[in-house]
């Protein structure tokens, strides 16, 4: 029964995070430039005139893959907060540290540029201008499934 509760709140992370808003606008950086653009001047163009449907045309000759409904950083961030919470936390974070593959929000890109000129947690996540933001709390959620609590986890890039 255990198992079934670890899986059931670990997918259900993952598919509350593929439906949210967020989710979407992560993947629509994978889009070309240009539709980028062509998005925030329709959104503009919306909120202005007060049109509440506009033409998508963001995969118009392009590869769908982005359009698919999927997971984002948060379960990204849960999977490796599971597979790393037997590393000391800053230890763990450090690893990222300078690495260009690594989707973040602002609290833990600056605790990350932190860690790289030496200041360690907690000065790490409280000397931070996102030091508020709830980016802890997705990672808290391994801690839990584990019984452990998340305090120093989160102290590295949060206050």
């Amino acid at each position: 029964m255990p198992g079934d509760r670890i899986a059931g709140a670990v997918i259900g992370l993952a598919v509350g995070d593929a439906a949210g808003w967020p989710a979407a606008r992560h993947r629509a950086a994978l889009h070309a430039p240009w539709s980028r653009r062509l998005h925030r001047e329709l959104d503009a163009f919306a909120e202005e005139h007060r049109v509440t449907t506009l033409p998508v045309p963001f995969a118009l000759n392009q590869p769908t893959a982005p359009l698919a409904v999927g997971p984002s950083d948060d379960a990204e961030w849960l999977a490796w907060t599971l597979l790393t919470t037997g590393t000391p936390r800053a230890e763990a974070f450090r690893a990222l540290a300078g690495r260009d593959d690594v989707r973040a929000r602002v609290s833990v890109a600056t605790a990350l540029d932190n860690l790289s000129r030496g200041v360690e947690p907690p000065a790490s996540g409280h000397d931070n201008p996102h030091h508020f933001d709830d980016a802890a709390a997705v990672r808290a959620v391994a801690y839990g499934l584990r019984g452990a609590e998340p305090d120093e986890d989160a102290q590295v890039t949060n206050a």
